[in-house]
């Protein structure tokens, strides 16, 4: 499979294509290990879709990532890929447990670490802020 193939693939399993960034107010802590509450606005009034931002790093480019409201209320882990870096066209995926999920829509936000692509990961903070 190439990569394109791969980027098609990917993006019908998503369920659409990615979007550009909707930068949260909360503060990403690195720390918490993918379920720390913070920032957040009331439950089940979250924006669609919901704000993320990519915990800065090292590597010198990023990416974004778009989670549907709706999938909040998913009773399975979700995995979404991110947006190809504008450097070298490379993705990553993270995955929303079910705890996340719910952490999220109670007004809370979680960090996340991506999958590896070419020997580097990067952190997403997803959040629920009012629409």
């Amino acid at each position: 499979m190439n990569r394109k193939e791969f980027f098609v693939l990917t993006l019908s399993l998503v369920g659409g294509a990615v979007a550009g960034v909707a930068c949260s107010s909360s503060t990403p802590n690195p720390t918490d290990g993918g379920g720390g509450a913070g920032g957040g606005g009331a439950p089940g009034a979250c924006a669609d879709p919901l704000p993320e931002m990519m915990v800065a790093d090292a590597n010198m480019h990023t990416h974004t990532v778009t989670v549907a409201a709706a999938k909040l209320n998913a009773t399975t882990d979700q995995t979404f890929t991110t947006s190809p870096a504008t450097a070298d066209n490379h993705m990553h995926m993270i995955t929303l447990a079910v705890a996340d999920l719910a952490t999220i829509k109670a007004g809370g936000s979680v960090t996340v670490t991506s999958t590896t692509v070419d020997q580097h990961q990067h952190m997403f903070t997803v959040s629920c802020h009012a629409a």
